[in-house]
């Protein structure tokens, strides 16, 4: 359910002549969490930052794969202080929690939007709500009030599309109570032999031994549980190597 908030900002979008589009999705604080589930990149993606400057408050909206260039902003607007904004400056400003930032934000004396925006048609940022994010038109960020187009930024992931699209890891474990059966080979280790064989997966697979002592357990029989266990579950062919 979109809140009432969320609503009332849309109108203010809607005045302002914003063209946007709205996307639900499960309560998600970090963007990489939120760009993932509705299958974006950082390049797709935009943040609204704001700085402590002189005489007041700034917001800087740029793309998520893209690092402000600090000294370069600080030229190019004239001021001495240039300090993000801690979450009590933030929530105090916006009356937003700290994460939630919006492009759209009145109180700022001023917004900049970084030229690497404009690459794309559309970017998805913040609503001020955690369960829902806003694709804004980009031409359209330049009818925000007293807003203004500069270049300040570089890219700082290369590739962003490997950051979703690349290589998934398999994670699986196996508690120590005694050697492997046939039954723990059909319904465990065959599967996880057959998930590193596509080569689709890094797969990791262990003996979760803090797992096992949540029921009563021998120590020293425990040991030799889990040194059986890996054994069995290596000698199929599963690849021994380290993870990083």
């Amino acid at each position: 359910m979109i809140d009432k908030k969320v609503f009332q900002y849309i109108e203010e979008l809607k005045k302002l002549g914003i063209d946007y589009k709205i996307t639900e999705h499960p309560y998600l604080k970090k963007v990489e969490d939120v760009l993932k589930y509705c299958n974006l990149t950082f390049a797709d993606g935009a943040s609204t930052l704001v700085y402590k400057v002189d005489d007041g408050y700034i917001a800087i909206i740029r793309r998520d794969d893209c690092k402000i260039d600090l000294k370069k902003l600080r030229k190019i607007i004239g001021t001495k202080t240039l300090e993000m904004a801690t979450d009590d400056e933030f929530t105090k400003l916006t009356g937003l929690e700290p994460g939630a930032a919006r492009i759209y934000i009145p109180q700022v004396k001023k917004t900049y939007i970084d030229g690497k925006i404009f690459e794309k048609e559309y970017v998805q940022a913040g609503s001020g709500s955690f369960t829902v994010s806003i694709n804004y038109l980009t031409k359209d960020l330049l009818k925000l009030p007293n807003s203004e187009k500069i270049n300040v930024s570089e890219i700082k992931i290369q590739s962003s599309e490997t950051e979703y699209t690349g290589v998934k890891r398999v994670f699986s474990g196996i508690r120590a109570t005694g050697r492997l059966h046939l039954g723990n080979y059909l319904g465990a280790v065959k599967g996880f032999l057959e998930l590193e064989k596509t080569g689709k997966y890094e797969t990791v697979y262990c003996v979760v031994d803090v797992h096992s002592i949540t029921t009563p357990y021998d120590k020293a029989m425990l040991a030799k549980n889990k040194r059986e266990i890996i054994i069995d579950i290596w000698r199929p062919g599963l690849t021994q190597k380290k993870v990083s």
